[in-house]
């Protein structure tokens, strides 16, 4: 029998909310948070440690045979009635299962590691969903590893953990202090470097194959890529769009442009 937390105040229930909202506490605590059964099996499958769980009595009632040998290969489980759902719960429906989870042991440092096939280095986004989506897109797409710059939001952010759907888990990821010097790194392992502009004077997608070894390199959502990215990359690369669109959405482009990579 599972023991029951019936007070907000509880520190289990204090330190997901936390670890929910806070990056720096992300980081500090190595644990991150996930809600719902598929995400739960996820992590599980990949091999990740889940330290604490969180399920209400209707969910187990209602989903125990799915949910009961998951929260064997976890840690402490913790029984919450409804009304703290609203505590835990980061979407509009609650999904019922919340859990505290053990980053990933580490990340590669992005000054040792041989940039190989293909990489795609995402610029200062700060969107969540866009980035979950990229990271999800990537794997789908046999892109092998998604790099980010330091200010990019973060990839355990909640909003990411959701819409990469598991891929998060499986993904090699890489932090970089900043753009040019990834990318320099990349040149110097055998990578070609491409930036992903809006300029009738770049190259368009499709009209070329990209290097075996390539990194591609995406822009922030409002602003695109700096001066210096775009002159420090191999090669500048660009959609063709019709009509009167000036622009697409930060993950769209991406998604394209990882698909062009592998064809």
């Amino acid at each position: 029998m599972y023991s029951v937390i019936t007070s907000k105040d509880n520190r289990l229930i204090k330190q997901y909310v936390r670890l929910s909202s806070s990056k720096s506490a992300r980081e500090k605590e190595h644990l991150f948070t996930l809600e719902g059964i598929k995400l739960l099996e996820e992590a599980i499958k990949s091999g990740l440690s889940v330290k604490t769980v969180f399920v209400t009595q209707a969910l187990l009632e209602k989903r125990g045979a799915i949910l009961e040998p998951l929260l064997e290969h976890c840690g402490d489980v913790r029984l919450v009635p409804r009304a703290l759902e609203s505590k835990l719960s980061q979407v509009e429906t609650p999904q019922g299962v919340y859990a505290m989870v053990k980053k990933l042991d580490k990340m590669p440092a992005w000054d040792k590691i041989e940039y190989t096939g293909k990489s795609i280095l995402l610029v200062d986004l700060q969107d969540a969903g866009n980035v979950g989506t990229i990271v999800r897109t990537a794997e789908a797409l046999g892109i092998h590893r998604v790099c980010a710059t330091a200010h990019t939001c973060d990839f355990y952010n909640p909003k990411v953990i959701r819409s990469a759907m598991g891929s998060l888990f499986r993904m090699e990821l890489v932090t970089v202090p900043d753009a040019v010097s990834a990318m320099e790194r990349a040149r110097k392992t055998g990578a070609a470097t491409y930036a992903s502009v809006v300029s009738g004077l770049a190259e368009s997608a499709g009209m070329f194959r990209f290097a075996e070894n390539s990194m591609l390199v995406i822009g922030n959502e409002g602003s695109g890529l700096p001066a210096e990215i775009i002159d420090a990359a191999d090669r500048s690369v660009t959609i063709r769009m019709c009509g009167n669109t000036e622009s697409l959405n930060a993950s769209i482009a991406a998604c394209i442009l990882m698909w062009e990579m592998n064809q």
